[in-house]
């Protein structure tokens, strides 16, 4: 399997695997470091572990293509052959993930209320576009891409205005999904756009492909380094408590 591992290299995919790595491991050690942290926090690193195997597990279709269908014949010329309703199922899963941690964080029941309704419907939209002519095993699904990046500028904006409406405000820095929303509201921004031109993410536009990918690549920079920003600061304002208790009691 030398040729999947060139590829991967070449086309610098380990990059995303990388950072969806560290960002899990820095989470773990954050817990580690964090007896009593929230449940939410706790599941948010759940979640990016969750995210890594996800992504990982993805590639069952670059292995299979390279493989040349030895290992798993029943994929070949089979839909499942390519990994885009893989990744259509998997898109809906972090939509969903991210609205529930941002609803976790706001305090207005009103609020609250709209992010969990609104995430319901957002399923309830995607689940019906898959059942009823979407063909999610071809190419992604622009749709459902769209409404959910949508869906999600519009729960980090009522976070926002949430936080700036309340005592929350004053300790922002110190909040680790501060940094989350922050990185995850940006990188929907960046990356939705071109989305929407994925129907061309064909063999026959490799000029596409290759900015396509850049584009993702660096995005996922972005977005995992900011959660690895957010658990860092937590970590070391933590710290800093710590060392100025001691420094009182003594």
């Amino acid at each position: 399997m030398n040729e999947l591992f060139e590829f991967y290299i070449e086309k610098k995919i380990y990059v995303t695997f990388l950072m969806e790595f560290l960002a899990a491991v820095t989470g773990t050690i954050f817990l580690f470091l964090s007896p009593g942290v929230s449940k939410y926090k706790r599941l948010f690193v759940y979640f990016l572990w969750s995210v890594f195997i996800i992504d990982f597990s993805g590639g069952y279709s670059l292995w299979a293509y390279f493989d040349n269908y030895q290992t798993a014949p029943f994929l070949k010329d089979s839909p499942f052959s390519r990994n885009t309703w893989y990744y259509n199922l998997a898109q809906i899963y972090f939509i969903l993930c991210y609205s529930y941690f941002i609803q976790s964080e706001i305090l207005n029941p009103k609020f609250k209320t709209f992010i969990r309704r609104g995430a319901a419907l957002y399923l309830i939209y995607a689940v019906v576009l898959i059942l009823f002519g979407s063909d999610i095993f071809q190419a992604y699904n622009v749709p459902i891409l769209l409404v959910g990046a949508i869906w999600i500028s519009v729960s980090v904006g009522v976070y926002l205005y949430d936080l700036l409406t309340s005592d929350k405000i004053l300790h922002f820095k110190r909040n680790l999904f501060f940094y989350v929303f922050t990185g995850i509201f940006i990188y929907f921004l960046i990356v939705q756009p071109i989305n929407i031109y994925s129907v061309y993410f064909l063999e026959a536009n490799p000029d596409f492909i290759n900015l396509f990918a850049s584009v993702l690549r660096y995005a996922n920079v972005f977005l995992y380094g900011m959660f690895i920003l957010g658990f860092i600061v937590v970590i070391f304002n933590k710290t800093e408590k710590r060392r100025s208790k001691t420094r009182r009691i003594r």
